[in-house]
């Protein structure tokens, strides 16, 4: 089951936050897999307490948002398709990805770097 939704603005208990990216519904324990090769330039906490990664691929960023487990570090070189983690699922049995890519500061169209879309 995958799903992908781009909605600009994303609703909370504490309001509407800014998505940058796109959310992919995905299976519980399913594993996020890096979409090109590169370094990953940090690995930090949410706000949600989930996990996300930052990788660098030239002058383009990815990031993977709501990630319960990471299994690369900062510094680390990743190949493409290569598993960085395992996606987040919330008490409600959510499991949903937020995916980002960037241009130096500018956003992307993200669902372009998904394979098989």
């Amino acid at each position: 089951m995958l799903t992908i939704s781009d909605d600009k603005f994303i609703q909370t208990s504490k309001g509407f936050i800014d998505n940058s990216g796109v959310d992919i519904r995905t299976s519980r324990s399913a594993q996020e897999r890096v979409v090109f090769e590169g370094i990953v330039s940090a690995v930090y906490f949410t706000s949600g307490g989930g996990k996300a990664l930052l990788t660098q691929h030239g002058n383009y960023y990815t990031v993977y948002n709501n990630l319960q487990e990471v299994y690369v570090h900062k510094g680390s070189k990743i190949k493409m398709n290569q598993s960085i983690g395992e996606v987040y699922t919330n008490s409600q049995g959510d499991t949903l990805l937020t995916f980002q890519v960037w241009y130096n500061t500018s956003k992307q169209n993200p669902p372009q770097w998904i394979k098989g879309l």
